[in-house]
């Protein structure tokens, strides 16, 4: 097996030099880096990770925070995770997954130097006490979420308010005129849990502008919630003809709960979701959705961690606030013109 001594050799150069090349910590002029990775090339010298990780003081590791996969694998949450480590793959980075039920205490292990490079930050609140951390620790971070303020910081996201917009004018479009908006309750996160304040904030909002009249539903993030709520709403509120999940977990209990209650989906109830493709083909029937870029969100995440790893902290910040388009399939249509049945 070759070593370092041996592409020196073979370059003409000093043992140092190979050093540089490869860690990247000095300047070496083109023709002479040129000769080095040709020589490792001929060579077929492969780097030790470990020794490269001591010798630059990094470890090529990126942390994920994500407490939701302690109690949820779904699909799209999934998809988030797919995004963030072939990304950091193709970057040759590694990533850690944490899904502790305290995330705090899981950020303060992370942000200790030497157990990873740099911090990606999911299940965003409004004001987030682990971004406090990280910044007191000057500790490269990036987050999948945003907070009310967000100067100086990284960050991607679903714009929320434009998503719940589009399914307000789309059910309005169809004469519905009483809708409803299931929020998942998240057992990690407060009421102050970014998506869901955001959600909220737009569906309020944006009753009156469209001449409708809603209300808001709270329920564990899991198919069982979705059907006690639309369970309670078939019986007490049969004027409501509309539904919003803000969380794709909630559909397959809503869609059951219909059917229950004796409704046709979309005939006598119209259900739509905020979900990626993947989730909203993969429903019985399909599920007219806006589009939830998760694996774009994972990918763009660990693409401005890196980023902020490879070029330091001088560099300006990057922050993404993604728009998903409203894809019509098969659980949505006109409002009934009578009343369902009791």
């Amino acid at each position: 097996m070759a070593t370092m001594a041996d592409v020196a050799r073979h370059a003409g150069v000093s043992l140092s030099t190979v050093s540089y090349v490869l860690s990247g910590k000095r300047s070496i002029s083109g023709p002479t880096r040129e000769r080095v990775l040709s020589a490792i090339a001929a060579t077929n010298f492969a780097p030790n990770a470990r020794g490269q990780a001591l010798a630059s003081r990094r470890s090529r590791t990126i942390v994920l925070l994500f407490p939701a996969l302690a109690h949820d694998l779904g699909t799209m949450n999934m998809e988030f995770v797919d995004g963030t480590l072939q990304t950091a793959r193709e970057h040759g980075y590694s990533v850690m997954i944490s899904v502790s039920d305290d995330p705090y205490e899981e950020t303060e292990r992370a942000a200790r130097r030497g157990f990873a490079d740099g911090v990606l930050v999911m299940e965003v609140e409004l004001e987030d006490p682990r971004v406090a951390l990280l910044q007191a620790r000057d500790f490269p971070f990036a987050l999948i979420g945003h907070q009310r303020d967000n100067a100086g910081i990284d960050f991607v996201d679903l714009d929320f308010a434009h998503a719940i917009g589009l399914c307000l004018d789309h059910l309005a479009e169809l004469g519905h005129r009483r809708v409803g908006l299931l929020l998942p309750l998240i057992p990690t996160r407060s009421a102050s849990y970014g998506p869901s304040s955001r959600s909220r904030e737009a569906f309020t909002a944006g009753l009156a502008t469209r001449g409708l009249t809603g209300e808001l539903f709270i329920c564990p993030a899991t198919a069982t919630g979705g059907y006690d709520i639309v369970s309670r709403i078939t019986a007490t509120d049969p004027g409501m003809t509309g539904l919003i999940a803000n969380s794709p977990q909630l559909v397959p209990g809503m869609l059951r709960a219909g059917r229950a209650a004796g409704l046709d989906v979309p005939d006598d109830l119209s259900i739509m979701a905020l979900a990626s493709h993947r989730v909203a083909e993969a429903a019985s029937p399909p599920l007219t959705a806006v589009d939830f870029p998760a694996v774009e969100m994972g990918r763009l995440g660990a693409e401005m961690l890196i980023a902020r790893l490879e070029d330091g902290p001088a560099s300006r910040p990057t922050q993404h606030l993604l728009r998903g388009d409203l894809t019509l399939r098969g659980t949505t249509g006109p409002a009934p013109r009578r009343p369902p049945p009791p």
